[in-house]
């Protein structure tokens, strides 16, 4: 009995063992899902917030790296440890090679080291400035916060700033030579994770070679440090692989856009400020002249909506992404009632008049909604929302409809009303791969003749 019960107590302490390892590396894991979050989520916005996010996201892993590192560690094996404050520098260099590849200018570079340079400037004085007053008793400590947890010294401070700023060099040098060479951008995605997950590794051998010096202690420690960054570098490159795969098309003007470091480097400040200056007119110069261009292409010079081809591009877009996402689409036709009656009653000057004014009120229906408004003929105009069904905007349209009918526009030669009307179809469909927007287009059309034919000022709809 007494060896039976020995077994088991080995047993249960082996299983509670491997529970204990399974949580620390469940908690390793959610570390590293919280540190590569934000940058992610920041990725979706637009640039000027997305480049506020990032910098301030940034600013803040260089502030609470050093207090990290002091705080927690995982033993991930016998000797093998990462501390708090190696996540948030494997959560910096992701989030910085996002930023370069999101932002696409060289520049980023010296953003990054005046940041390193001020932040862990801030640092320095900042936890010397806190450890003076905690243990000097000038201020109450109710949870005994340990003091020497903002002890930190200037000259590691400043190898580690370097390392980063050395290190994400390496990394914008060896991004821009190959995106030159490889066309293939599933190979490029592998071939970056790759060189981010070498660069990492290379912090492991610089750092404690640089801080400890040539000794006899320094290969068992190098190679802990190795170990410990190498799987630091593989759970960074997941995510970065991920933001690879959702912002491909990020990542594809990335590799068009031209790049050079030496720009940063040899070319005097005067003369670099300048030129950027005229590439910036002559930018915003070729931005409008596209705009201008754009304007003619795509919008109707009489009443200033889409035309056809604006509203065929957008269509086929929105069909597109609303298949990935599985939303609804909906499509309102306009056509006024008796138009031809009021060209030949009233002259083709005042028609065009009347087309101005109608177009000024199909403006402004459901504003509210992300939507297009067209004219895509004489007299028929149309709408496309996004993400609604009919019956969820039918109410809206009615009360926006009846905003024609308070123009009043005299109809004399109307056999419908006294004043311009207009009957409208609605049709929805949920889209799928094997369908069109053409299908959708049919049915509004099928929806608008119905309301035609069963009097006109009126809206009908179809699913």
């Amino acid at each position: 009995m007494p060896e039976t019960n020995s077994i088991k107590c080995k047993f249960c302490c082996r299983v509670f063992d491997d529970y204990t390892f399974m949580s620390i590396y469940v908690a390793f894991i959610i570390n590293v899902v919280l540190f590569s979050a934000f940058p992610l989520l920041l990725s979706t916005l637009q640039p000027v917030m997305r480049r506020i996010g990032f910098y301030s996201y940034l600013s803040v892993i260089l502030v609470i790296g050093g207090v990290l590192g002091s705080l927690y560690s995982f033993q991930l094996a016998d000797n093998i440890y990462l501390s708090g404050g190696n996540l948030a520098y494997g959560s910096f260099m992701m989030s910085a090679v996002m930023l370069f590849i999101m932002e696409r200018k060289v520049l980023i570079f010296n953003y990054l080291i005046k940041l390193l340079v001020f932040i862990n400037l801030f640092v320095f004085f900042g936890f010397n400035f806190i450890l003076y007053i905690l243990e000097n008793a000038l201020v109450i400590n109710p949870f005994n916060v340990d003091a020497k947890l903002f002890d930190t010294s200037l000259g590691v401070l400043l190898l580690g700033g370097a390392l980063i700023a050395t290190e994400f060099l390496i990394l914008m040098q060896i991004f821009i030579k190959v995106k030159d060479r490889i066309s293939n951008l599933k190979q490029l995605m592998m071939l970056y994770s790759f060189v981010f997950i070498l660069v990492i590794c290379l912090d492991g051998v610089l750092f404690p070679l640089i801080a400890i010096g040539v000794s006899p202690e320094l290969l068992p420690i190098m190679i802990s440090n190795l170990s410990g960054k190498l799987i630091l570098a593989l759970s960074f490159s997941v995510p970065l692989f991920v933001f690879y795969c959702l912002y491909q098309n990020k990542l594809n003007r990335f590799v068009d856009t031209p790049m050079a470091l030496s720009t940063v480097f040899f070319e005097s400040r005067v003369r670099l400020t300048l030129e950027l200056d005229k590439l910036e007119r002559a930018a915003k110069q070729l931005i409008d002249d596209n705009q201008k261009l754009i304007n003619l292409s795509h919008y109707d010079h009489l009443t200033g909506l889409a035309n056809r081809r604006k509203y065929d591009d957008y269509a086929s877009a929105l069909y597109t992404r609303a298949v990935e996402l599985g939303e609804p689409v909906t499509l309102v036709l306009g056509d006024i009632d008796h138009f031809k009656k009021y060209n030949d009653f009233y002259g083709h000057q005042s028609g065009d008049e009347c087309l101005q004014r109608v177009a000024e009120f199909w403006k402004e229906i459901l504003l509210e909604e992300e939507r297009l408004t067209a004219r895509i003929g004489g007299e028929e105009f149309a709408v496309i929302i996004a993400n609604r069904t009919a019956e969820a905007i039918l109410p809206q349209l009615k009360r926006d409809i009846a905003g024609l009918t308070a123009l009043a526009i005299p109809h004399a030669a109307s056999s419908t009303a006294s004043i311009v009307t207009m009957s409208i179809g609605v049709a929805s469909m949920l889209p799928s791969r094997e369908g069109d927007f053409e299908l959708l287009f049919e049915t509004a059309d099928k929806a608008l003749y119905q309301a035609k034919n069963s009097g006109r000022n009126q809206i009908s709809t179809l699913n």
